[in-house]
């Protein structure tokens, strides 16, 4: 039964379709398997809550609300049909052993599942999608878009009791911003991401992240203990830069004098030893330092604690 949708809480023992047209406040599904579908877009100027289990919409009709909460869902956006919502707190949770979900909104996205969620396309350019399959025993995050882009945004956050994503071919695919983060949290022990480029990752859990990069098509492996790709491998160092005419705290070539707080306990350091500064852990913390440098006076080698660290 189709029901042009107006007002009111409505609810049903049937397999209901409910033809939204107009915002309303709440709409509770009864036991059988409800739809809503967005049949044209508006705004409601209010908080939306909606119990159903299929969500759809006709061609690209946008509901918009102040906030909406989806209840009890197992298909959210089909038909291929992205379900377009423009509210600034979407909040989607689901009601079975598995949701599904293809759906596209203009701020925050946050999707909870007990058991697994298959992703087709979770859109936010700019905004946090956060999605969370568990507490159920097994829940797994899914690839459900053939490989195409799973997530859009500018921070994800994936949880799942188990696995997030299957293998190489079946991993889950993100676009999201360089200067975002991704965040994974899985039990299993490898999760399978696809095109995570450049954008920080933090891991929480016991396993390894493989990321097959779209881009260049190699797999880099992420230690499965809270780690941030922040910490980057240096690609290149010209090491012509350290020559032995040269000083990073300043040029100590004959006649030119450097100011007082450059000077170090009255000795004038002179031009180190032709090396290399090497990364030393000290109290400060991981720095680049030369490996000995002679004083003016006695050309002795200072002590470690007299060493200056090369800044950048």
């Amino acid at each position: 039964m189709n029901v042009a949708v107006t007002a009111g809480l409505l609810g049903d023992a049937g397999n209901d379709q409910f033809n939204l047209s107009a915002g309303v406040p709440s709409i509770g599904g009864g036991t059988g398997t409800d739809t809503v579908n967005t049949v044209a877009t508006f705004n409601f100027a209010g908080d939306m809550s909606i119990d159903a289990e299929v969500f759809t919409d006709v061609g690209g009709a946008v509901l918009g609300a102040n906030s909406l909460t989806i209840t009890g869902a197992t298909t959210v956006g089909a038909n291929g049909n992205i379900f377009g919502v423009n509210t600034p707190t979407l909040d989607i949770s689901g009601g079975g052993t598995a949701l599904a979900v293809n759906v596209a909104n203009t701020a925050d996205i946050t999707i909870q599942n007990n058991g697994d969620i298959l992703l087709g396309l979770v859109s936010s350019p700019g905004n946090t999608v956060n999605i969370t399959a568990g507490p159920g025993a097994g829940a797994d995050i899914l690839n459900n878009n053939n490989n195409a882009t799973n997530v859009e945004a500018n921070t994800v956050n994936l949880t799942a009791t188990d696995r997030i994503g299957v293998s190489e071919t079946d991993s889950i695919t993100l676009d999201i911003n360089p200067l975002g983060a991704i965040t994974l949290t899985f039990g299993a022990t490898q999760a399978f991401i696809n095109n995570i480029n450049l954008t920080p990752v933090t891991v929480f859990g016991g396993g390894v992240v493989v990321d097959f990069n779209t881009l260049g098509g190699a797999a880099r492996d992420f230690s499965g203990k809270a780690q941030d790709t922040e910490l980057t491998d240096v690609g290149f160092v010209d090491w012509s830069l350290f020559s032995e005419d040269l000083s990073l705290f300043g040029v100590v070539e004959p006649g030119i004098k450097l100011p007082k707080d450059q000077i170090e306990d009255d000795l004038v350091l002179k031009t180190p030893e032709p090396d290399v500064p090497v990364l030393m852990k000290t109290a400060r913390g991981w720095e680049f330092m030369w490996t000995y440098s002679r004083t003016a006076f006695d050309g002795l080698v200072r002590p470690e604690a007299q060493r200056r660290p090369v800044s950048f």
